[in-house]
């Protein structure tokens, strides 16, 4: 049995889900990097330095701009898996050179290996495919919410309000049914 077009898009979208993720995962670290590049060398134990990890930021980020700039989602992909394998081998070479940031430089590697599977499978499975087209938006600006046309709703509220008991002002609603009217076709002004 030959399945439909539907049926065999469906299990794409968590693709472009997770690469949409992704971008912002992008946007968000390379950002840090290049605002607060001190900070995370500190945090690896890492001194000076702090243009290699400025690079890696717009690194990121030129890559979370692409993920969203494009229709074709996995060359993107592939740049970030790239870009995790040169961190990857960064990581390993600090955690090698001494105890002082070991720890954190492990728990770092296994994140970036973790990140960089993600981005490998989702690339794997967008490669040659396009995002999905953008479901047309509706056009309301012809509509008003009324059932008739402004012209023929003029004066439905007013004709449909009650005689006020004892106010000695003919309303519409008392007009059609023969009472005195009054010199126009507005409603009287309220009165509190």
């Amino acid at each position: 049995m030959e399945q439909n077009s539907a049926s065999r898009a469906a299990p794409q979208l968590p693709a472009y889900s997770t690469a949409r993720k992704l971008g912002w995962f992008s946007l968000g670290l390379g950002a840090a990097q290049l605002l607060m590049p001190g900070t995370l060398n500190r945090a690896l134990g890492v001194s000076g330095k702090k243009w290699m990890t400025r690079s890696c930021g717009a690194r990121e980020v030129a890559a979370g701009l692409g993920l969203f700039a494009t229709r074709r989602p996995a060359p993107w992909l592939w740049m970030r898996s790239a870009g995790d394998a040169a961190d990857l081998a960064a990581l390993a070479a600090l955690a090698r050179r001494g105890r002082r940031g070991r720890k954190v430089a492990l728990v770092a590697f296994a994140a970036v290996a973790g990140i960089t599977a993600l981005d490998l499978i989702t690339a794997r499975r967008l490669q040659g495919r396009r995002w999905p087209a953008r479901a047309p938006t509706h056009d309301y600006s012809d509509r008003s919410g009324f059932r008739q046309s402004p012209q023929a709703m003029r004066g439905v509220a007013a004709r449909a309000l009650p005689a006020a008991p004892g106010a000695g002002v003919a309303t519409p609603v008392a007009a059609s049914q023969g009472a005195p009217r009054s010199g126009s076709d507005t409603p009287p002004p309220l009165r509190h």
